[in-house]
């Protein structure tokens, strides 16, 4: 049953378009934390606030089971947006410590997001590979995006690149890679930084 509160709330939201009004009762309860009615209206809102809910009311496999069936079954704003429903899984499953079927649902997500997105999804799958600790993966898609024409982000996916090499323990790599951006206008400073850590070991 609504609280005084949520229906005062709610009357407050005259009366708009019904999907959009279903998105502001899902805010409403998801400020208040109130996740049996706020999931009423979790059709209407992105998939990252209804697994940020279910994560805090009910854990984080209740909010697995949730991204499964929405997959499954999408209401017509997650269809718009089902590469989020598989991005939001991949880190649930990382969480969980199912990183194989992770690492393919952000091949997904990936694969339906369009070349818009795909650039900061591919960072979040190398992420993901380096957390994994599948480095030379995690290599490969960072020099890929480093490759690519036009990349802006080339220079922090280079310098992610000896990140990566200092966590995989190849750190002669990491060095070079670290002094070759050492002038850098974008990531001199932290190469700078993180080179100097390095030698001090």
């Amino acid at each position: 049953m609504r609280s005084g509160a949520q229906r005062e709330a709610e009357a407050t939201l005259g009366k708009g378009d019904p999907f959009a009004l279903d998105a502001d009762r899902f805010a409403i309860h998801f400020g208040q934390l109130n996740v049996e009615e706020g999931m009423r209206y979790a059709h209407a809102t992105l998939p990252g606030s209804v697994v940020t809910l279910l994560r805090l009311g009910r854990g984080r496999e209740a909010a697995r089971q949730w991204l499964d069936e929405a997959i499954r079954r999408p209401s017509p704003m997650h269809e718009m947006v089902k590469y989020q429903l598989h991005e939001e899984r991949a880190t649930l499953l990382t969480e969980l410590g199912r990183g194989d079927e992770a690492v393919a649902d952000m091949d997904r997500a990936i694969e339906l997001a369009g070349a818009v997105r795909a650039d900061s999804l591919l960072r979040k799958k190398a992420r993901l590979l380096q957390e994994l600790k599948r480095y030379d993966e995690a290599i490969v898609v960072l020099r890929s995006l480093a490759r690519a024409e036009g990349n802006r982000m080339r220079s922090w996916d280079l310098f992610e690149i000896g990140r990566v090499l200092t966590d995989a323990g190849r750190v002669e790599e990491a060095k070079e890679m670290y002094r070759a951006l050492l002038a850098d206008g974008q990531v001199g400073q932290m190469a700078a930084q993180a080179l100097a850590e390095l030698e001090s070991r």
